[in-house]
């Protein structure tokens, strides 16, 4: 008896093993900690307990195997082990019964058809928030290195460029190397003749006209000129965007007027719920959505529409350009 049960320990030993791995984050050579690493944590509780379980209720069926043997005619003995049996059983197909009933609702709710393991949680390196050198004039905001300083910089051209161009120049040293922020009255912005891509004035100006200089600081900060027309921060749990183009126009919120071979979209219709907890009812809507977005004549004609609404509160990098 005592042998048999040694045995069966030893076969728990890799769950408690396994049970020292639970959060495999914030350790060496390991990725920083997320939340979803919480839910990883729960699930693995989870998974930790009913392979437990198992082995526990497998000692207890053959610890009551071994009872019944052994009761000869002791009835007494004989209905523990039967009650032992039930009891182990009954238990067992419970939990299992639970856990399948969870698996099923579950999958249900994911639109998942296979049936299996649903709480394996996959962490993905969430997306970073990146400092972007703006352009003043023809000037980068970054200052020079002071030579033969050590994080000592030189913001003077920067600070002139601004002060030129009827700017107010603020040095932020907290960041290094140390940068110009050039804040400008009324947003009064002046338009960057030198940007290239889809931050070019003359690609910028036929819509936006006086505006065109803080327009091109709004589509610096969101695609750094169209550089990045998918966004890596407005994505929705499935893990796809739904801003694009050198405005990132929220596809969730806004449609897509005078976009040519598209015509006009109703991009909203393409997705149940808005920005994050949104999720995509149609694929061929979102796809061509998606698609037309990114045309830079198409997203700034449209950008300027919700300008036009909504001002420049409609995006988050306002304030990182003074409007």
């Amino acid at each position: 008896m005592i042998k048999i049960l040694l045995f069966l320990l030893f076969l728990v030993g890799p769950d408690f093993a396994f049970a020292a791995n639970l959060v495999p984050c914030g350790g060496p050579n390991e990725q920083a900690c997320q939340a979803c690493n919480v839910v990883g944590l729960v699930n693995g509780v989870i998974t930790w307990l009913i392979g437990i379980l198992g082995t526990i209720a497998a000692i207890m069926i053959v610890y009551a195997g071994i009872k019944l043997v052994t009761s000869g005619g002791n009835v007494s003995a004989k209905s523990s082990a039967l009650e032992i049996f039930n009891h182990v059983i009954i238990g067992f197909v419970i939990v299992m019964a639970g856990w399948l009933l969870i698996d099923t609702i579950m999958k249900a709710m994911l639109n998942d058809s296979s049936f299996g393991v649903w709480n394996q949680i996959k962490c993905v390196k969430q997306p970073e928030v990146k400092r972007v050198n703006l352009i003043i004039g023809s000037v980068s905001n970054t200052c020079d290195l002071i030579p033969d300083e050590t994080l000592l910089f030189d913001c003077s051209a920067q600070e002139n460029t601004c002060t030129q161009g009827n700017g107010v120049p603020v040095v932020d040293r907290s960041s290094n190397p140390w940068t110009v922020n050039c804040t400008y009255s009324g947003g009064d912005r002046p338009p960057d003749l030198s940007a290239g891509g889809a931050c070019e004035a003359s690609v910028i100006e036929p819509y936006f006209g006086s505006q065109t200089g803080n327009a091109q600081c709004i589509i610096q900060h969101e695609s750094v000129c169209g550089a990045s027309n998918v966004s890596t921060s407005d994505v929705m749990g499935d893990g796809r965007a739904f801003s694009f183009g050198p405005m990132q126009i929220n596809l969730t919120v806004h449609e897509l007027r005078n976009c040519s071979g598209h015509g006009f979209l109703d991009c909203k219709a393409a997705f149940s719920g808005r920005n994050y907890t949104a999720r995509v009812i149609d694929e061929d809507l979102y796809k061509e959505c998606a698609i037309a977005a990114q045309d830079t004549d198409c997203n700034i004609r449209n950008g300027r529409d919700i300008f036009n609404t909504s001002g420049w509160g409609a995006w988050s990098t306002a304030r990182a350009c003074g409007l």
